[in-house]
């Protein structure tokens, strides 16, 4: 089936009209093209929207129809089949446009573009072709943007397997402060700060935590979450998503070979079994849960510069700086993601805000759980540079909401910060509410 047949069909796929066999192949197109993935995604989004609309029967004047329309968007967006016919729904969603000047066509526009408002984010996949917009740095004085007020996470996905302990190459490198429509909205959420002293000797860092539900921000050391380090393998968590939205990745337990001559074991050796385990072929689900670096930068190959610089766009990911290597990028190299950004993508990632297949997700989540108790589930995912300074990020999933958290710490050596980490994690969770007592 060519690009243009399958184009024609994205509609009836997004209903659910067309044969296993016509389906089969059209899903299977829209799997390895991110412009009809653009598409189909903005379908569903207008389908979505004339949903919510109250009933087929439109209202009479302009003032109800924008009343109409201000409803629709107010409603939280619910996965399920339209009720009414679907000529109908797309009438009333016609008519809607006409009456308040075109809106909805924002929703059908492909390439890496968000509409922010108080009350939704609307995303569209990064078009294949696009060139990537620059964020710019605002001056110094410039009025600020409103914050976009939060939104209940979505339902959690099954529990799964414990992310293993990983290492990633050193690279010597700065650090520089977050910008940006992220930092205007976060600087302008309520939140709770403390100071750093509550770091045990010998180890600095920050922390930050969203509450899904309420929108609050609980920091330690407001200044350290607002400066950006390279993510390390935190990287490989966006890194999965992009590898099963471009298709790079079609099966998660499918094996990749190990190829020594290009991917030698990393020299010093990190302790444990991590060198006999990078050894092995590796799918998805493995190389995540251990973070087998190579497996990773065969992903970035894979994707390719043009897109992996349009999907760090469409994330907002850090300083979306892949220049200083396809296969290296995220290891002490270009790419740089403050603890405040970290927590941005997450939230935007868990309330369905960006162009990620929900499956996808639940795939990641399953591999990246942690630890589940009693009304919440930990998910998270760890990197370090093998010297001393190490991340922990995810979210906690609980039935009101949950929170995503980021801590960034740095100690004297890698074994001083991986022995505080996963105790301090808790502990600033536990005091912001994330987990229980």
């Amino acid at each position: 089936m060519t690009h243009e047949e399958t184009r024609e069909r994205l509609i009836d796929l997004a209903y659910g009209e067309l044969g296993p066999e016509d389906r089969r192949q059209v899903e299977g197109h829209v799997a390895g093209c991110v412009a009809c993935a653009a598409e189909l995604a903005a379908i569903t989004g207008t389908r979505a929207a004339a949903g919510r609309l109250p009933d087929p029967g439109l209202p009479g004047g302009r003032d109800e129809l924008v009343e109409a329309a201000r409803r629709a968007v107010e409603r939280p967006i619910s996965i399920r089949r339209v009720a009414w016919a679907r000529p109908a729904a797309w009438m009333a969603v016609a008519a809607v446009v006409v009456a308040v000047g075109g809106v909805t066509f924002r929703w059908l526009e492909a390439g890496p573009r968000r509409e922010e408002t108080l009350d939704r984010v609307v995303a569209s996949a990064p078009a294949e072709q696009a060139a990537p917009a620059r964020k710019t740095e605002a001056a110094p004085g410039a009025p600020r943007p409103a914050a976009a007020v939060p939104r209940q996470a979505e339902a959690a996905a099954p529990a799964g397997a414990l992310a293993s302990r990983e290492r990633a190459a050193r690279s010597e490198a700065g650090s520089a402060s977050a910008s940006g429509s992220q930092m205007d909205a976060m600087a302008a959420a309520p939140s709770r700060a403390k100071e750093a002293s509550v770091f045990p000797p010998g180890v600095t860092g920050a922390f930050v935590s969203l509450d899904l539900g309420s929108g609050v921000y609980s920091r330690v050391n407001p200044a350290g979450c607002a400066t950006r380090h390279s993510p390390f393998s935190t990287f490989k968590l966006p890194s999965s998503l992009i590898a099963l939205q471009t298709g790079v990745v079609t099966d998660p337990d499918a094996r990749w070979r190990w190829d020594a001559a290009r991917y030698p074991p990393p020299s010093p050796a990190p302790g444990g079994d991590y060198v006999t385990l990078w050894k092995q072929d590796q799918d998805l689900r493995t190389a995540l849960s251990r973070s087998i670096v190579w497996f990773f930068r065969e992903v970035a190959t894979k994707v390719g510069e043009p897109r992996m610089k349009q999907w760090l766009t469409t994330f907002d990911y850090g300083n979306e700086d892949v220049s200083g290597g396809l296969d290296r990028f995220w290891l002490g190299s270009s790419l740089r993601i403050s603890p405040d950004e970290q927590v941005a993508f997450l939230a935007r990632l868990q309330r369905g805000q960006l162009p990620v297949a929900r499956k996808n997700l639940e795939l990641v989540q399953e591999i990246l759980t942690q630890d589940t108790g009693p009304g919440y589930r930990l998910v998270g995912k760890t990197g370090s540079s093998g010297d001393g300074e190490g991340w922990l990020v995810g979210w906690v999933e609980t039935p009101g909401g949950g929170c995503a958290f980021a801590l960034h710490l740095q100690a004297k050596g890698y074994d001083e910060m991986a022995r505080v980490r996963p105790g301090l994690a808790r502990g600033f969770l536990r005091q912001a509410g994330c987990l229980p007592p």
